[in-house]
C-alpha cells in the first residue's frame, strides 16, 4: 500500500469537444511529470460501459486497497466519454498529487480548448 492518499477533485468539461485522445493523454502526461498515478472512478467507469460489450470493455487494473478507483489509461478515460458541461471526477496519488490536480484543473478551464481549436 502507498504511503500517499488519493486526492480527489471534480472538473468541469468545458471545452466543445469533451475528454477525448489528446486530451486523455495530457491528463496521464501531467500525472506522470507531477510523480503522481492517475485514477477513475470505478462506478463511474462500470456505468459508462455497460452498453459496450464485456469483450470491448477497457477497464484496466482495480486498486486493489481501494476498489472504488481504476488505474486510469486512455482507453478507459476515453470510454468515459465526458462531454462537454459534464464533470469528471479524478483522483491522483503521489509525490506532488495536490499540485497536479491544480494542474488539471488548468488544463480543463484553458488548455483543452487550445487542443479542440487545433483540429
Amino acid at each position: 500500500m502507498s504511503a500517499h492518499k488519493i486526492m480527489v477533485r471534480d472538473y468541469q468539461v468545458k471545452n466543445p469537444n469533451g475528454i477525448h485522445g489528446r486530451q486523455a493523454s495530457k491528463l496521464l502526461k501531467t500525472a506522470t511529470a507531477f510523480g503522481c498515478t492517475l485514477f477513475i472512478s470505478a462506478e463511474a467507469l462500470r456505468v459508462a460501459v455497460a452498453h459496450i460489450p464485456p469483450k470491448m470493455q477497457i477497464l484496466g487494473p482495480i486498486l486493489e486497497e481501494d476498489p472504488q478507483w481504476y488505474f486510469a489509461a486512455i482507453g478507459n478515460l476515453m470510454h468515459l466519454n465526458v462531454q462537454k458541461g459534464s464533470s469528471v471526477k479524478l483522483g491522483v496519488r503521489g509525490r506532488d498529487a495536490a499540485i497536479c490536480l491544480h494542474a488539471f484543473g488548468y488544463l480543463f478551464a484553458l488548455y483543452f480548448h487550445k487542443i479542440d481549436r487545433e483540429n
